[in-house]
């Protein structure tokens, strides 16, 4: 089994844990778009800490979650034990899932299986995993979106740029190259998730404390770049706040893509 060391220390810097729940919506919207069915045994791909295992289990389905970050799989099996969800977590690799093929009904990822290597080795191990005529599921920020504008920054200022991939999957032109080879038929729905905080300037914090890949690029920049990137987030944070009080209200779009296996 290949397992990803860099991305687990990136995914590990921070506390991905305090921002992870607050788009636990993504995933119950996902296993319902997806249909998922009582009984049904379901794979969630890059789980973080569970926020879609644990929908699909809510949803009666015999499910599994695969990440390669260790501290977050931990996170993950304490949610799902003080709900009282029987939710198996394993460590693994999206680019070399350790499950048998064709083995799930439904195959999800939400925001994990875009930030992969290599796009193209995670879609089809997506597929390998999935059933025929079973389901996957996938949601990834879009392009155009909030948070791929703020990708883009953060990737303008380091060389070479961290995750310039990760946002193909929410093009969907990409996401039909990837996994169109794989499906009878894919259904792309565009949604919006709202970040609340108290303020731009506060949720911008917090993101830096717990937000692993941009913890860890923060620290790898000197005093002069990190206030030259903290003005530009700000700058796009502001722009783009709903709320004219203040507060913050941040629209950030992402794709979410249910595709049956063929």
């Amino acid at each position: 089994m290949h397992t990803n060391i860099q991305a687990a220390r990136t995914w590990s810097a921070g506390d991905f844990a305090r921002i992870g729940c607050w788009y636990s919506i993504v995933g119950e919207l996902l296993c319902e778009s997806a249909d998922l069915r009582a009984g049904e045994h379901v794979l969630d791909v890059a789980t973080g800490t569970g926020n879609t295992a644990i929908a699909a289990a809510r949803r009666m389905c015999r499910v599994t979650g695969i990440d390669c970050t260790p501290v977050l799989l931990e996170r993950a099996r304490r949610r799902a034990r003080s709900e009282g969800f029987d939710v198996r977590f394993e460590l693994g690799d999206a680019m070399d899932l350790p499950v048998p093929t064709a083995e799930y009904d439904a195959v999800l990822s939400s925001f994990g299986c875009m930030f992969a290597e290599d796009n193209r080795k995670a879609a089809a191990e997506l597929a390998r995993a999935c059933r025929p005529d079973g389901r996957i599921g996938v949601a990834s920020w879009t392009v155009g979106g909030f948070i791929g504008m703020t990708l883009r920054i953060c990737c303008a200022v380091v060389h070479p740029p961290t995750f310039p991939s990760a946002l193909a999957w929410g093009d969907e032109q990409e996401l039909h190259a990837m996994l169109g080879p794989y499906s009878s038929s894919i259904q792309i729905a565009r949604r919006v998730f709202w970040f609340r905080h108290h303020s731009a300037e506060s949720w911008l914090e917090v993101m830096k404390i717990c937000y692993g890949p941009l913890v860890v690029l923060w620290n790898e920049l000197d005093r002069d770049r990190q206030e030259s990137l903290d003005r530009e987030l700000l700058s796009a944070i502001r722009y783009a706040n709903h709320d004219r009080t203040g507060k913050l209200l941040l629209p950030a779009e992402y794709l979410e893509a249910v595709i049956v296996r063929n």
